[in-house]
């Protein structure tokens, strides 16, 4: 079999079959390429690192978007938290703005992942630089969303001033801040929380001290009072006692405290005035203090006039 015959054979032969395999093997790479070549635009805080003394006074870009080509397996392990980009200006004692040039040697987090850099946008941001300052500002009362469940709201902080560092002509004029929102919708007790300082829109700054501060939040319930006059008074003994109790005076005067929409859903029978006379000598006379009864779960307070009574024995009658 001469050449040619060979080349002939080994392209006709089973044509079918290897026809088939070159389109499967064809499949094969694009797929495996485009899983390896799989690309995620992520958004990248930039930092701005500057000499001692000196602050940020303007910067056209605070994030930047990184195009990162890889595995779809190395793109979902990334923490894109961790993610960030540094630049070291050279000179920043310089006043106005300079260019400042962003590669792939600025970006941090992506080491040992796998994934590979192929874009950053934009590729320089021009940053200007002012002096350093500090200056004190008054802390705003914190705002809140939503409604309390009942009552209504009242509020107490600490502290009430922040110490702000940052470029000097971006604290002219900044006298206070505002912290986080709290939310209080659908509360009903009173509670604590820590909420972040927010540094004022615009001002570039490099600290805020402290960044947090602790704030009180008193659900503050309107009390109203109802008077039930002329409550008879229960003695409470153990089984079996034979002689007689001698109550004076036999009724008292009921003051109840709550909420309105509780008092208003009472009724007399709800509740009990009664002084307890379990383990008492019956030979000798007390001078006891009255209690309450009232439904569980109900958030009252309750007082008797007078507080207490005499309370006697005597024996059983004939």
């Amino acid at each position: 079999m001469n050449r040619l015959e060979w080349l002939k054979n080994l392209i006709i032969k089973d044509w079918h079959i290897k026809l088939l395999s070159l389109f499967v093997a064809i499949i094969s790479y694009y797929a495996i390429m485009s899983t390896l070549s799989f690309e995620v635009v992520y958004d990248v805080p930039l930092t701005v690192e500057v000499e001692p003394g000196m602050a940020v006074l303007e910067q056209d870009a605070q994030i930047l978007h990184v195009t990162c080509r890889g595995a779809q397996n190395d793109h979902n392990r990334i923490d894109q938290k961790q993610i960030r980009a540094v630049v070291n200006p050279r000179n920043t004692q310089k006043t106005g703005a300079q260019p400042v040039p962003i590669d792939v040697r600025n970006i941090e987090g992506l080491r040992g992942s796998g994934l590979r850099i192929v874009s950053i946008r934009p590729g320089t941001v021009m940053v200007s630089f002012d002096r350093e300052s500090r200056k004190e500002a008054q802390v705003l009362e914190p705002q809140t969303i939503g409604t309390p469940l009942i009552g209504r709201v009242q509020l107490s902080y600490e502290p009430k001033v922040v110490t702000l560092t940052g470029p000097r002509r971006r604290l002219e004029g900044r006298d206070s801040v505002r912290t986080e929102a709290i939310d209080v919708d659908g509360r009903v007790e009173s509670f604590t929380r820590r909420v972040k300082v927010l540094p004022p829109a615009g001002a570039h700054l490099t600290s805020i001290e402290p960044a947090e501060i602790t704030v009180n939040i008193e659900i503050v319930t309107e009390s109203v009072e109802k008077i039930w006059e002329n409550i008879p008074v229960v003695a409470i003994t153990r089984p079996g006692l034979q002689q007689r109790i001698h109550i004076e005076p036999a009724v008292a005067t009921l003051y109840v405290q709550g909420r309105s929409e509780i008092i208003e859903s009472l009724s007399r029978d709800m509740l009990r005035v009664f002084v307890d006379c379990i383990g008492l000598d019956t030979s000798a006379g007390y001078d006891l203090p009255l209690d309450v009864h009232w439904p569980p779960g109900l958030d009252i307070t309750a007082r008797t006039e007078p507080g207490s009574v005499r309370v006697s024995f005597s024996a059983p009658a004939q």
